[in-house]
């Protein structure tokens, strides 16, 4: 149990941690972040900072704190994304642990300390805590942990967990763990998720323990890349993941869950496509995916039947994967209505 009165005991519990941020034109956001991530508790960090060609003044800003703090090592290269940024980060970093960071998004000042407790106290390869959505730094003003219980997740709250399956960042990995995994370039959107599952799912005997408390807060801008994701991106990861693991064997028992999460992006794909001028030809292209992913986790010795039974009944029909949609966010109706101008004539919405 961690005692948020009681600190000291836990800053020297174990070595270097790694934190590699990527950098790309957030002059008004990163000392922000910077600053957060140097005034944690936790003091042994190397903080790798991946300068990825950015036009404005965030290169100045990162040598700015690498000549007053030597935890700080700044990397200036041409721009090649987000992926490449974080892999360049890794071929450097000497850390026990490793935890990736955005750099427009900021930490609670015990969030590394926290998660170190927590990955001792359970013997955990992966420490996950949730995170909190926010557009101003004053609103995280209330978050102060008290007594935080880390919680060791089974392979099934792993699949429903949003935190513990989407994301690379608001946790700490042993770096063991990322030894052989790289982030897809081919990637423009999602990369983090796919590698955080690659990881989780091939790692034998994996231990992930997690707290429910926000210790990393995302930041939301209005012309952040996640506010609109292209299709083409959404079927770009369903794609490889048929590439890479179409004839992969099943050996730690969690792989399915990489099919399983490839098969829900093209059934989200498919609905939210629905009102698209070309959209019977996007159709095409999903069902054909669906079609190549869905065999894969049949054939599955790991997969719950329940999740087997799912997907396959979504994929097949449109509108009850639609009365899906409503259940779980009913503003999808709002947009349905405000967007159905757009179809055809003639043309049904829950058609197959």
């Amino acid at each position: 149990m961690f005692n948020g009165s009681r600190t000291m005991t836990v800053r020297n519990r174990s070595g270097l941690i790694s934190v590699i941020i990527p950098v790309y034109n957030v002059a008004a956001e990163l000392p922000r972040c910077l600053d957060s991530v140097l005034a944690n508790t936790y003091r042994n960090l190397e903080i790798i900072c991946i300068d990825d060609g950015s036009p404005d003044n965030c290169g100045e800003i990162l040598d700015e704190y690498a000549a007053k703090d030597g935890r700080v090592i700044v990397i200036h290269q041409r721009n090649q994304g987000v992926a490449a940024a974080r892999n360049h980060g890794m071929k450097i970093a000497h850390g026990d642990a490793v935890a990736f960071i955005d750099s427009d998004d900021w930490i609670h000042p015990q969030y590394f300390e926290i998660l170190v407790y927590m990955m001792h106290e359970t013997d955990a390869d992966v420490s996950i805590c949730e995170s909190v959505t926010l557009s101003a730094p004053e609103e995280y003003a209330g978050y102060e942990p008290s007594v935080i219980v880390p919680r060791m997740l089974s392979i099934k709250e792993i699949q429903h967990n949003y935190t513990a399956r989407y994301r690379c960042w608001a946790r700490l990995y042993r770096r063991e763990m990322l030894i052989g995994h790289k982030f897809s370039g081919k990637i423009r959107i999602g990369d983090d998720t796919i590698y955080n599952l690659d990881v989780l799912c091939h790692y034998p005997n994996l231990k992930v323990c997690y707290t429910d408390f926000p210790l990393y807060c995302y930041f939301v801008r209005a012309d952040s890349i996640t506010h609109s994701r292209p299709l083409t991106g959404v079927l770009d990861e369903a794609k490889w993941y048929y590439h890479y693991y179409r004839n992969e064997k099943e050996v730690t028992g969690m792989e399915w869950m990489l099919r399983s999460h490839a098969i829900k992006t093209v059934l989200s794909s498919r609905y939210w496509s629905m009102f698209d001028e070309d959209y019977a030809k996007k159709r095409f292209v999903m069902n054909q995916l669906l079609r190549r992913l869905l065999p894969g986790i049949l054939k599955s010795r790991y997969a719950p039947m329940q999740e087997k039974l799912m997907l396959c009944v979504m994929a097949n029909s449109p509108a009850l994967y639609r009365l899906f949609q409503h259940r779980i966010d009913p503003t999808v109706k709002d947009w349905e209505k405000a967007n159905k101008s757009k179809l055809g004539k003639g043309r049904e919405i829950h058609e197959s």
